[in-house]
């Protein structure tokens, strides 16, 4: 950990905390730290040839997870140094923090019942708030019309 240390120039504390705030983050701001992170491997790489490559790895993770952190955090504060493209970032990683993940979920669930969804819709004609109703009654399903509708284009579009 020192060597990460002197690579860094994070301390370990501010790692920990921020390493904690990452994994309480949703998948699409792991994928941003992991994005970063690749960047930095390659700067650290050019700087250090002589060091192992998996502790130049493990340090571009922390510095990524610290930047990540750092942007998150300063998005609740008032600061007048930063330009305009340092607060563009911040709210894009807060948006996806903030996503709501409860449409996914009845989404997936869906996917489990997608031959009833099908056949309800193509042999019996039902519409869609018919099968809301059913999904309801005879699966314990609550959902919209509209999210039916929505699983059933996206099972015909296939996007």
């Amino acid at each position: 950990m020192r060597e990460i240390i002197k690579i860094t120039r994070v301390s370990e504390k501010e790692f920990q905390t921020a390493c904690r705030w990452a994994c309480r983050q949703h998948f699409e701001v792991m994928l941003e730290i992991f994005k970063l992170q690749k960047n930095y491997f390659f700067q650290l790489k050019s700087k250090h040839s002589d060091l192992d490559l998996s502790l130049l790895g493990a340090a571009s993770y922390v510095k990524a997870v610290v930047e990540i952190y750092n942007l998150a955090k300063n998005v609740h504060k008032k600061n007048r140094t930063d330009d305009i493209k340092n607060v563009k970032n911040p709210t894009k990683i807060r948006s996806k923090m903030m996503q709501n993940y409860k449409q996914r979920d009845k989404f997936d669930k869906l996917l489990n019942i997608q031959n009833v969804i099908l056949e309800l819709r193509e042999k019996e004609k039902l519409s869609f708030r018919k099968i809301s109703q059913y999904l309801l009654k005879f699966h314990r399903l609550e959902v919209s019309h509209t999210l039916v509708s929505n699983f059933y284009k996206f099972l015909k579009n296939g996007d």
